[in-house]
């Protein structure tokens, strides 16, 4: 006899196979096997008891490694005549259109000419094109550079924009030209330092710190960087601390806070004494806040949700926090809600983001707190539509509500239509979808939670002892929902980090499953590094 399981219009195709042993009680007679049709697909059932596996392609996780922002190269080479700064003088084709009128009179080449474009652009703010233009500008150097008689100013620029664009083996070469065409520059000793940067970007064990220039400030902020990359993360913390004091001067100061922020969130475990930390770096209670709110949304960024929300709260109860913090703050608690599956608390955060944001009056932050309050409403939505939830449905319904009321909210979101067609949902009797039969709602809980093995990958990338690979894994969910028991099927990543990606996967949630059933998800993640 031939029973039909309908699957839905799933997202991703695979095998699913239902089967297991005899029930083992005695006295009892083992159901003899028969074959039964699923959707075009075999599989055999041999009791009451059923296991359904769902099987999953490669999702793909880039990792980056952390460099320091405070040291890098970052020489300010001007013409003798400075280059207007107003917005129109700021575009690429206006440096250009300016150089070809002075051609004969400057004091550059063109290639020099335009990286200095270039970074005056990428100063001025966001660029979307900046690898690009950087790409162009160290194509433009180079071939300068190559012609005879090339001066010090176009080899130190193009060494230069080589280190900003990730190629640190080449930005190391030039520098090391640098010093042995012009030995009687008297930036000698800058250029050593930056090219001891270069080749520590390319293998940390290759410089021991004594190539630096005679300056405490490089020497403690080396140290940081190398304990960091050695995994001694307290170490680390002790020298940016150091490296901070004898840093007054902005903007240096602010980017080695940002280093410092950064490596107490990699750092944790502790997250309420990481509050107090972080207080503790100095500064006034607005300076504070800000700190608070870095750490916050470094640990999310790692994918420690549960120590961003810990730190975000404490911030959250900080006088000194602003409208602004809050609706940063509300975003990052939000996602750490919806990870957890607490739907209530998820639909309260979005209602508090929306307030927040409407008291805030940047149009950006309104706007995305539409769209994130849009994106969870839908989410929760169509999530009820999959499995029947009950508190995914009055998720959505609180969202609806609170965007309704929502004064900046954007035209294109028909809210009061979603929320109609939520209610008449509702009213329907149709069963729901079980999770064994729902690929598309497991798919978009594993990418939910990609971050905490973004962390683990990022960490190894730290150290320098990790490169592209891939994680095959199983997940088997528990049916009440809290967890899940996982197992590496095969790695060709470093064996470190199979227990932290493991540990990372267990703490994912699924909705809540029929016990008779156990549900096993063959997962995998292909794992490479970015980029420039």
């Amino acid at each position: 006899m031939a029973m039909k399981l309908t699957v839905g219009a799933l997202l991703l195709t695979g095998a699913i196979g239902l089967g297991c042993g005899p029930s083992g009680k005695h006295g009892t007679t083992t159901p003899k096997p028969r074959e039964v049709e699923m959707e075009g697909e075999e599989f055999v059932v041999k009791t009451p008891r059923r296991e359904v596996v769902l099987d999953f392609e490669d999702d793909v996780i880039d990792g980056d490694v952390f460099r320091p922002e405070g040291l890098a190269p970052a020489f300010v080479l001007t013409p003798a005549k400075p280059l207007p700064k107003t917005k129109e003088a700021l575009s690429i084709d206006a440096r250009r259109a300016a150089f070809a009128k002075a051609k004969g009179k400057a004091r550059i080449n063109e290639a020099e000419f335009f990286a200095l474009a270039v970074l005056a652009k990428l100063a001025s703010g966001p660029a979307p094109e900046a690898a690009e233009l950087r790409t162009e500008a160290v194509t433009m150097l180079d071939a300068a550079a190559a012609e005879k008689g090339a001066g010090e100013t176009t080899w130190v620029m193009l060494a230069t924009m080589q280190y900003g664009a990730g190629q640190f083996e080449a930005a190391a070469k030039s520098f090391s030209n640098v010093l042995d065409q012009f030995p009687k520059s008297k930036l000698r000793a800058r250029y050593a330092e930056q090219r001891a940067w270069a080749q520590f970007a390319v293998s940390p064990g290759a410089v021991d710190g004594k190539e630096l220039a005679q300056d405490g400030l490089a020497a403690t902020y080396f140290a940081a960087w190398a304990a960091r990359r050695a995994g001694k993360l307290g170490d680390a913390v002790v020298s940016l601390k150091a490296a901070l004091k004898l840093t007054p001067a902005e903007p240096l100061a602010t980017a080695i806070r940002h280093d410092l922020l950064n490596t107490l969130a990699w750092r944790g475990p502790g997250e309420a004494a990481l509050s107090d930390e972080v207080r503790g770096l100095g500064g006034d209670s607005a300076a504070q806040a800000q700190n608070l709110l870095e750490v916050g949304q470094y640990l999310a960024d790692k994918g420690d949700l549960g120590g961003a929300a810990q730190v975000l709260t404490v911030l959250l109860a900080d006088p000194a926090a602003t409208p602004g913090h809050a609706v940063k703050a509300y975003e990052v608690l939000a996602q750490e809600a919806m990870a957890e599956r607490r739907l209530g608390d998820l639909a309260g955060l979005i209602e508090k983001l929306l307030t927040a944001a409407a008291s805030y009056p940047v149009v950006d932050d309104q706007t995305r707190a539409a769209q994130i309050g849009w994106l969870v409403g839908t989410t929760m939505h169509a999530e009820w539509g999959k499995t029947r939830e009950t508190a995914a449905a009055e998720a959505a319904a609180r969202v609806y509500t609170a965007l309704l009321a929502y004064k900046p909210l954007p035209a294109e979101f028909d809210v009061a239509g979603a929320a109609r067609d939520l209610q008449e949902q509702r009213a329907s009797t149709e069963p729901p979808p079980a999770l064994e039969s729902n690929k598309d709602l497991v798919r978009r809980i594993v990418r939910l939670n990609m971050n905490s093995a973004r962390h683990c990958y990022e960490r190894q990338l730290d150290m320098g002892t990790a490169a592209a690979g891939r994680w095959q894994f199983t997940l088997v969910p528990e049916p009440a929902g809290a967890g899940s028991q996982v197992t590496t099927r095969a790695t060709t990543l470093p064996a470190e980090m199979t227990p932290c990606l493991e540990q990372a996967a267990s703490h994912w949630k699924f909705p809540p499953h029929a016990k008779p059933i156990v549900i096993t998800i063959n997962y995998a993640f292909a794992f490479r590094p970015v980029t420039p």
